[in-house]
């Protein structure tokens, strides 16, 4: 019996035995020993991952040290965790707290594809904390402090905020996207007042330049700079092809951009059996051959049709409204009428910049045909009298469109 109940003791806690105090004669004596378990301290993910989120967030004020030491680990943090198990008030939590909403794996980023309202919130912090980058960018130098200084606090604050390339990349869509298409940026709206006295352009060329997003742009996406190309393409050729440099600067930063234009056709286009399409392929060449007068030298409209035609080779397109130079003009099509450079008299090439024209000068009254006699300069006495009035159509900058 004593074996068995020595059995059961050891198997609660412990059995031992101990000589009699009394009679001294070392009698066993069977003493229960009690052993405390150490209490089970919970993990920062089960914490997170419990029912009630608002204890959840009190427990994560008193771990606030081992927060913090999550958060500069590796591959997972607190927002990581809340973002796993979809706890929005936690996350929101640690977004006020000063958790950077850039600084996600690649399991979260997977998880908010499909979690509309934590994606929702994720996206909003992280357009706040792009709005807080942009205010901290210099409006003016100060006297006293070199402009220097005051782009230091742009750099240190897109630190803080841990910008890797994905935020790197997003900050830099926002800034083009602000540029290029919104209608009227002086008007008063949300976050007006981050980009009030700012230039997007500008600061878009400073954040790749001089900050620690300067080295992660050959890891943006190929598609994402072809459609910055095109908003800058676009914006050159309503403003008559001033300047290449910005363009170029985009093209630059990754071999195999490309530049497709794609216009909404709306009823001015239709394709051999009549049918209207609801959007266009443009070529880029053509457009910018419908400035051909505007550019302020020969050398600097080669130039521009250098670039685009090595922009069009990329994205390997057919076009609606193609141009054909004079080594690509397929059999059948006519001679370059003399002008062999770039065969801007061929009546299919003038056919494309009429249809652009008509678009871009929806008000214009003036006839295919003499369209074709203004840009080709026959008929002599009639292009004398318009000829000017002509070039300053083209030439004069709209008033500025969305493609």
């Amino acid at each position: 019996m004593s074996g068995l109940l020595c059995l059961l003791l050891i198997a609660t806690g412990g059995c031992s035995f101990k000589k009699d105090p009394a009679n001294g004669k070392g009698a066993p004596v069977t003493l229960i020993e009690e052993k405390v378990l150490p209490e089970h301290v919970a993990s920062l993910d089960e914490i997170i991952a419990g029912d009630d989120e608002e204890k959840a967030i009190e427990a994560l004020v008193q771990r606030k040290d081992e927060l913090a030491a999550l958060s500069r680990g590796g591959a997972v943090n607190a927002l990581d965790l809340a973002i796993k198990h979809g706890k929005q008030k936690v996350a929101q939590f640690l977004l006020i707290s000063g958790h950077s909403p850039f600084v996600l794996n690649q399991e979260s980023r997977e998880k908010l594809t499909y979690d509309a309202a934590m994606g929702k919130l994720i996206e909003s912090a992280q357009l706040d904390g792009m709005m807080d980058i942009l205010r901290s960018y210099p409006k003016k130098t100060h006297e006293g402090i070199s402009p220097d200084t005051s782009m230091q606090k742009f750099r240190d604050r897109i630190n803080e905020y841990k910008l890797d390339y994905r935020g790197c990349e997003k900050f830099a869509n926002m800034l083009m996207e602000r540029e290029y298409l919104t209608r009227n940026p002086t008007k008063p709206g949300l976050y007006y007042e981050a980009f009030s006295q700012l230039k997007p352009r500008e600061v878009f060329s400073d954040l790749l330049k001089d900050t620690s997003c300067s080295g992660e742009t050959t890891r943006f996406s190929t598609e994402l700079i072809n459609k910055w190309v095109g908003y800058e393409y676009l914006y050159q050729f309503q403003s008559s092809f001033k300047s290449i440099e910005f363009i170029k600067s985009l093209v630059s930063m990754r071999k195999g951009a490309a530049l497709l234009i794609v216009v909404p056709a709306s009823g001015w286009h239709e394709d051999h059996l009549g049918l209207i399409s609801s959007q266009v392929k443009v070529s880029p060449l053509a457009m910018l051959m419908l400035k051909r007068d505007c550019f302020a030298s020969e050398g600097q409209r080669d130039e521009w049709v250098d670039l685009v035609r090595e922009l069009m080779l990329q994205s390997g397109q057919e076009y609606s409204y193609p141009y054909y130079m004079p080594d690509d003009i397929p059999d059948g099509l006519g001679s370059c009428m003399g002008e062999n450079k770039y065969c801007a008299s061929n009546p299919r090439n003038v056919e494309s910049l009429y249809k652009i024209f008509r678009y871009t000068n929806s008000k214009s009254q003036l006839s295919q045909t003499d369209f074709y006699s203004l840009y080709t300069e026959e008929r002599r006495e009639f292009v004398k009298m318009k000829l000017d009035q002509f070039k300053a159509e083209i030439c004069t900058e709209p008033q500025r469109r969305m493609f």
